[in-house]
């Protein structure tokens, strides 16, 4: 066996010296005893291992972490100093790292931090405040896991302890493609996986006698001096012949975006050996970035073929980044699993890869693996141990929904997505017995499952609900409530505001509690308010009280030809003879104290006129009031607050003329992401010139003088949200009847410097073009003197990505979140 060599780069500042000594003896300690046995060499390098030159001198080192598989980091007091282009050659050496890895995935970092004592803390000074703030920044981003340790001795048995762990599994991967098979794993044959594409046959010289062409010439080249004959693209092919060679010895060598999309223009032409397919593919996989296309070498592979293709890089692969995402791809696949693929995948010790194997492992549909899956219950890392109950709960609930059930009280604090799937889709079947011990035991998301299960299925008793309005969870209280309310219980406003005056309280967990909205009264008040009659309402609704803005627009809506009347005198004077009636009625009610009352909701006058004027507006919207135009005109972006646009936008729908293109887009321009969509979409169907303005919206910057002719809009710079603008225009093109017109509109949006504007433009193209024409238009785009990554790989995957590979880069493109149904019911309320 080849002893490979993996190169490790040591940065520090000159305060680490015991420890940089300790890094020195543990790397020798590992290549004279566990190096040798895995025929693994580690070449330890650091600043003062860099030969001198006629260069910066932090240049010359840069180029030996430039050249590492691994960097280890170590900070204690302090920084460093400046090298003229960072504030320490730490930094430079770590942005420098960091890069390369973000590019390629490679190097692997670690950062060791050493702790600090209390008096350095309280007054430290400027070295070590640029510690701190690099900690913390590390802490916030949770881009990258560190240590720290207290003494020398500590890091030391640290990295030792680490340093074997990754050999080992360096080694595991790079053996694993010799390996025979596993008993019980399934893997794809060799036949099937030795050559990573069946394009290139055995003994196919084509490609070969090309490489041969060009080495012959580089050959005459290094023994005569002559000049090399070579043109840019046979360099080029050169170079990627190189890296393919080198890259099964040397596993973190990837392609970067830039390489990998050089190589692509020449996909159709060159004729590739099986080994620089698999460096493209692998460098596709890796990517997490979205800007590396690749789809097209695995084109003549189907389905089931690709997801072979990673299972067998999740089984040999020694690429962390691969292995990853090669685990995720196969879940996107939403095939099955087999229970020896996922039990060989439990020993993989990268955490992160690991996090993806349990999600993978969800789709198993053997129950024998819970019995591997439940060793890691109790594992070190709380990621881990969520990820393992998660999927144990999963896999268990499909057999036995009551164990599931028993055990999820017992071991989470969240309901499994497969458990919300069932309680929406009815085929739960837990016992009532099983759901009251739940409401009991369980965490608050756990009480308001069963809550709401028990609701659903006509158990959860009076009596119990009465009961549940004292829990600590507000949303469980709201089911109660309304559980209460539909066995005939009427509830006071008092009551229902004492119910939920401590919902700003709740909530403060971590993980997915977070998106627990809580309850507030607005969430039941209309509930109550529907039981109500007319006289009722009216009786009720007070400027001076923001509940009452629910029964003026249930008034709106459902008694609007007794109501319609107040409707119309509110739009007219902006509810200022409202204003002065509940006015009148407060002091009639309180006397002096009443003036105390309205001064208090001074404040907020405008949030109050906003959302009476709304709800007005909105019973005008539900019964197509022919005159309701006039008022939307005059009330469209008039609050700071957005309650009565959404109602004035409706009627613009419904009556709006050619003449409001104008204050529909001004309106545009200043509003939130989802409103001014609906507007940019109302002015482009009243248009009479549609494809004019959609290009004066998406072109804007560029066309200054056709807006101001479409619209009338003087030009005065960018708009807030250009962006946005161009999207919302682009997203609702398909109002014109002319598919090439909406194409080539697409097509000029890709030379977009905004990245969602782009994007757009590729959903635009996915919808108008076949795949014949998409393919086309990529050979086309792809010769332009400049174009983006990001819009190649995506069409790249939606041309070439087969079955459920292509439909995820579709999802992906349209916008939509896969989220599952625990999330939604977490938000939502009260379903």
């Amino acid at each position: 066996m080849n002893r490979r060599v993996l190169s490790v780069f040591l940065a520090s500042p000159g305060d680490m010296e015991a420890e940089r000594e300790a890094v020195h003896e543990v790397v020798d300690r590992f290549n004279k005893s566990l190096g040798r046995q895995l025929d693994l060499q580690i070449d330890l390098l650091g600043w003062e291992d860099t030969l001198p030159g006629f260069e910066r001198p932090q240049s010359l080192i840069n180029k030996d972490v430039d050249a590492c598989d691994l960097f280890i980091g170590m900070l204690w007091r302090r920084w460093g100093s400046n090298t003229k282009q960072y504030s320490s050659g730490f930094e430079e050496e770590f942005t420098v790292a960091r890069t390369r890895h973000i590019e390629t995935a490679q190097p692997e970092i670690w950062l060791y931090f050493k702790d600090i004592g209390g008096e350095s803390l309280s007054d430290p000074g400027e070295q070590l405040k640029k510690v701190l703030q690099f900690i913390s920044l590390q802490t916030e981003e949770k881009e990258l896991t560190y240590r720290r340790f207290s003494e020398t001795i500590e890091f030391k048995d640290k990295l030792y302890d680490t340093l074997i762990k990754y050999a080992l599994r360096l080694s595991r991967q790079v053996e694993a493609r010799s390996a025979a098979s596993t008993e019980g794993v399934t893997r794809p044959s060799r036949k099937e996986v030795s050559t990573v594409l069946d394009n290139v046959k055995s003994g196919e010289p084509e490609g070969a006698e090309e490489l041969f062409g060009m080495l012959s010439t580089v050959r005459a080249y290094i023994k005569e001096k002559g000049e090399v004959s070579l043109d840019f693209w046979q360099r080029a092919r050169l170079n990627l012949l190189a890296v393919s060679l080198l890259s099964p010895q040397h596993i973190w060598e990837l392609l970067g975006p830039h390489q990998q999309n050089l190589f692509y223009r020449k996909r159709k032409e060159w004729n590739l050996l099986p080994q620089e397919q698999a460096l493209l593919i692998r460098s596709l996989v890796a990517d997490d970035r979205g800007t590396q296309p690749g789809w097209f070498w695995l084109a003549k592979r189907d389905e089931k073929g690709i997801s072979g293709l990673l299972i067998y890089l999740t089984l040999t692969d020694g690429n962390d980044a691969v292995r990853r995402n090669a685990f995720r791809w196969l879940r996107v696949s939403g095939q099955a699993p087999s229970s020896g693929f996922i039990k060989s995948s439990i020993s993989e010790q990268d955490h992160v890869v690991l996090a993806e194997v349990l999600q993978l492992a969800e789709l198993c549909e053997d129950q024998d693996i819970t019995k591997d899956i439940e060793v890691l219950l109790d594992a070190k890392d709380a990621n881990i141990r969520d990820a393992a109950l998660e999927a144990y709960l999963t896999i268990s609930f499909r057999a036995d929904q009551a164990k599931a059930i028993s055990l999820m009280t017992e071991k989470s604090t969240v309901v499994p997505k497969v458990m919300w799937k069932a309680l929406k889709e009815g085929s739960l079947e837990a016992a009532e017995t099983s759901l009251m011990s739940m409401l009991t035991e369980g965490s608050a998301e756990i009480r308001e499952f069963a809550c709401r299960a028990l609701r659903k299925r006509g158990e959860l008793s009076k009596g119990t609900a009465e009961h549940l309005l004292k829990d600590p969870d507000s949303r469980v209280r709201g089911i109660a409530v309304l559980a209460l309310m539909e066995g005939g219980r009427s509830f006071n406003l008092e009551e229902i505001s004492s119910l939920f005056e401590k919902f700003q309280k709740e909530n403060l967990g971590l993980g997915l509690d977070r998106l627990r909205k809580p309850v507030m009264e607005d969430d039941i008040a209309p509930f109550m308010f529907e039981k109500w009659e007319y006289s009722q309402l009216k009786e009720y609704i007070n400027y001076y009280d923001i509940q009452s803005a629910i029964a003026y627009r249930l008034l709106a809506q459902k008694h609007f030809d007794k109501f319609g009347v107040v409707v119309n005198r509110d739009l007219q004077d902006a509810c200022q003879e409202f204003k002065r009636e509940s006015a009148s009625r407060l002091a009639g009610r309180f006397g002096l104290p009443a003036e105390k009352i309205i001064t208090a909701y001074e404040k907020t006058d405008e949030f109050l006129a906003s959302t009476f004027i709304g709800s007005a507006m909105e019973g005008m919207a539900s019964h197509a009031v022919k005159d309701a135009l006039p008022y939307a005109r005059k009330y469209l972006g008039r609050f700071k607050y957005e309650t009565a646009d959404e109602q004035a936008l409706l009627i613009f729908e419904q009556s709006g003329e050619e003449s409001d293109v104008e204050l529909l887009l001004r309106f545009a321009e200043k509003t939130n992401r989802d409103i001014m969509s609906d507007a940019v979409r109302i002015a482009i169907t009243i248009s009479g010139n549609r494809e004019k303005l959609i290009r004066s919206v998406v072109f804007r910057e560029d066309d200054a003088e056709v807006i101001a002719s479409v619209v009338g809009i003087p030009y005065v710079g960018s708009s807030p949200t250009p962006d946005q603008l161009a999207i919302a225009a682009l997203d609702h093109s398909g109002l014109l009847e002319n598919k090439d017109a909406r194409m080539e509109i697409a097509k000029e949006a890709l030379k977009s410097n905004s990245e969602s504007v782009r994007l757009s433009a590729v959903r635009v193209l996915h919808d108008v073009l076949d795949r014949a024409e998409l393919e086309n238009f990529l050979d086309e785009y792809i010769e332009r003197e400049a174009y983006f990554y990001n819009v190649v790989s995506l069409m790249d995957a939606l041309i070439y990505a087969p079955g459920a590979y292509g439909h995820h880069a579709a999802v992906k493109l349209s916008g939509e979140s896969e989220i599952d149904d625990r999330v939604l019911a977490l938000k939502g309320f009260p379903q």
